[in-house]
């Protein structure tokens, strides 16, 4: 049974396919998974087993330096990517910030920590175009007539 039968028969009303796509494109919805987004790159920045000296970890740190080199571009801070550039780029100079005041568009902020300075995350709303697009894409290959 399909989640748009699903909805009909529990009695929900009748709801295109369409109508349940946007749902999950509120902002509401954006911001639920926008605290969410904060919470793990937080996680993978300054709470990783890295940050003790484990680099066994799988992809970890690796995460940790995407996140750190989109945060230097983001505030227009110079970078020069790699492990051996890491101790002059360290990836914990920067905290993710939900703020509920701002449009869900642009809630999410890293902050450098050094500075003070807030910016726009840019890459949340690549984060949220991608999910919407796989929403549609799977909504349409998902979907069989009847």
């Amino acid at each position: 049974m399909t989640e748009l039968a699903a909805a009909q028969t529990s009695g929900l009303g009748q709801l295109s396919e369409e109508e349940m796509i946007f749902t999950k494109d509120e902002p509401e919805v954006r911001r639920a998974k926008a605290k969410r987004y904060v919470a793990s790159c937080n996680a993978a920045v300054h709470d990783a087993p890295w940050v003790g000296g484990d680099t066994s970890t799988r992809g970890g740190l690796f995460i940790a330096l995407e996140l750190a080199e989109r945060a230097y571009q983001a505030h227009s801070l110079r970078y020069e990517p790699g492990l051996p550039k890491m101790h002059l780029y360290d990836p914990r100079r920067f905290t993710w910030v939900y703020n509920a005041a701002e449009d869900a568009q642009d809630c999410v902020k890293p902050r450098d920590n050094e500075t003070g300075r807030l910016v726009v995350w840019p890459h949340l709303r690549e984060r949220i175009a991608g999910a919407m697009v796989l929403n549609r894409l799977f909504a349409e290959t998902s979907h069989t007539p009847q």
